[in-house]
């Protein structure tokens, strides 16, 4: 659906409770519908304290004073959303997919946004104030007159970002700058190359420093997947598959195992060119959690194998077939009881072309 192009039939208060009534009886088996906030508009929708992390997405959507507050949301996606005067004060937004969205008027005071990902986003006159926003990601957004006062930013990606009257007093876990604040997750980087680049052009040290955040970027990203991954338990395959930002089906099945293909090439997070390709993930057919998911990864970006030697322990190594290119070598290790391992070809060595999670033995 375009934005601008089709008309997105109107929900008003009364039209919501409603669905939120079907949603409920669907959670509880009792008939109903599974609740879905995509390509509508919502107009002061009451979903304060609602436990909605079972919906089927909110993407492409329009809310208007709609309250979120209190709500469990968790992995949502609210890509391509425009929100106008909402409130997600105390909502848990865990993992949830804020990319491409227009925030305006609105407020995520004490939220809950671990793991969230804010990335080409558009926010004005919203405020943070006090949000855990750990290890998430804000970048390449534009933020105009936003509050981020008093929150916790430790491990947050945060970078490529256009900022003008924004507040980030007494952030937490972050390096900021003077006095009141605008938070460059590109500073430290920049720094860092100053040395190195004495003979740059101030321009070239710029682009240097912005592609290593850049890419500090991709990498958070697809750890944070992979462990998304390791935390789930492969028994439901669209589980998996929205991890992954893509689509499977049934791919058919043997004796003993059924199969689920796919691999939609669709971005995990707009504007930092990773997804993933040719997604297969096999189940037992007597116990689905012992499973096999083999994931490509688009070479549109590189994971440095380095990376993760870095993160992981006790590597077992398996070189590529010499006479092909396209082979794969594997660096496998055993991670919460399954085999975890990355593949790389003969063409990318030092990048990771693939994942493979084993939880059949």
């Amino acid at each position: 659906m375009t934005m601008g192009m089709t008309a997105l039939p109107k929900i008003d208060a009364q039209q919501f409770a409603a669905m939120l009534k079907q949603h409920h009886d669907y959670a509880k088996g009792a008939g109903g519908e599974q609740l879905d906030l995509s390509d509508a508009e919502f107009i002061d929708c009451d979903l304060s304290g609602e436990m909605l992390n079972d919906i089927v997405g909110a993407r492409g959507s329009i809310f208007t004073r709609c309250d979120f507050s209190r709500a469990d949301l968790y992995g949502i996606s609210f890509q391509d959303s425009t929100m106008a005067a909402c409130k997600f004060n105390e909502a848990k937004l865990n993992k949830c997919e804020f990319w491409s969205v227009n925030v305006s008027d609105s407020a995520f005071d004490d939220a809950v946004l671990i793991g969230a990902e804010f990335s080409s986003a558009k926010i004005a006159n919203t405020s943070f104030l006090r949000a855990n926003l750990r290890g998430g990601a804000l970048a390449q957004s534009s933020l105009t007159r936003c509050v981020f006062d008093d929150a916790d930013v430790g491990g947050a990606a945060i970078s490529g970002n256009k900022e003008k009257d924004v507040s980030w007093k007494n952030v937490k876990g972050h390096v900021a700058k003077a006095a009141n604040l605008t938070l460059v997750a590109t500073t430290a980087a920049a720094l860092a190359l100053s040395s190195a680049a004495t003979s740059a052009t101030g321009e070239e040290a710029r682009v240097a420093a912005s592609q290593t955040a850049a890419q500090a970027v991709v990498e958070k990203l697809f750890f944070s997947v992979v462990d998304d991954l390791i935390a789930s338990s492969f028994a439901d395959a669209n589980a998996v598959a929205k991890i992954l930002n893509t689509t499977v089906a049934a791919a058919g099945e043997t004796e003993h195992f059924r199969t689920f293909a796919g691999g939609e090439k669709r971005p995990i997070a707009a504007g930092a060119g990773l997804a993933f390709t040719d997604v297969e993930l096999r189940q037992n057919k007597q116990d689905s959690k012992r499973a096999i998911l083999v994931a490509g990864l688009a070479k549109s970006v590189c994971i440095p194998r380095d990376a993760a030697l870095k993160k992981f322990t006790s590597p077992i190594f398996t070189p590529p077939n010499p006479r092909s290119t396209e082979s794969q070598g594997y660096v496998a290790f055993v991670v919460k009881g399954m085999k975890l391992s990355f593949g790389f070809t003969q063409d990318r060595p030092d990048c990771v072309a693939s994942v493979v999670m084993d939880r059949t033995e």
